[in-house]
């Protein structure tokens, strides 16, 4: 589930999980020597149905071990959302919004430098993707305590 999570923030889509269900039950008697097989690696089979939107939040799910189908209200401007906040494509290698310094000796490999959003930034953005300013903020909370947990854990 973390994997599918991670590649959809990139590519700002809501993503949905549909893997193969198997269970221990569903093994006929002659092959449940294959549970503990160390080539058949049970453990990996058990996997998640799920709906996630762009910002890596369940909308539905994750549901383990179960025969079930999952629903959820993908919402389009969402997508919009996410694109203002992530840009995957590259956009950010624009000189006014990023800039390359060259050192001569070691320096730490990433510098966060960030002026954060203003109200008016937040409110421009609710505008253009339609998207409740409310949500919008919560959103970007949760993004920022993902990131700081991972600077934190990398360091």
């Amino acid at each position: 589930m973390v994997t599918f999570r991670t590649g959809l923030f990139d590519s700002a889509s809501f993503v949905i999980s549909a893997a193969g269900l198997l269970r221990e039950q569903d093994f006929e008697p002659e092959h449940k020597h294959f549970i503990d097989s160390p080539e058949m690696d049970f453990s990996w089979a058990v996997v998640g149905a799920a709906i996630v939107n762009p910002f890596g939040e369940y909308i539905a799910g994750p549901v383990y071990n179960e025969d079930t189908i999952v629903y959820a209200d993908c919402h389009a401007n969402e997508l919009n959302a996410a694109k203002v906040v992530f840009d995957g494509l590259g956009h950010y290698s624009r000189p006014d919004a990023v800039k390359i310094l060259l050192h001569d000796h070691e320096q730490k490999s990433l510098l966060r430098s960030s002026r954060g959003l203003s109200y008016q930034d937040l409110k421009n953005i609710s505008e253009s993707t339609e998207v409740p300013l409310e949500k919008l903020e919560k959103i970007l909370e949760k993004v920022e305590e993902r990131e700081s947990k991972l600077v934190t854990s990398s360091s």
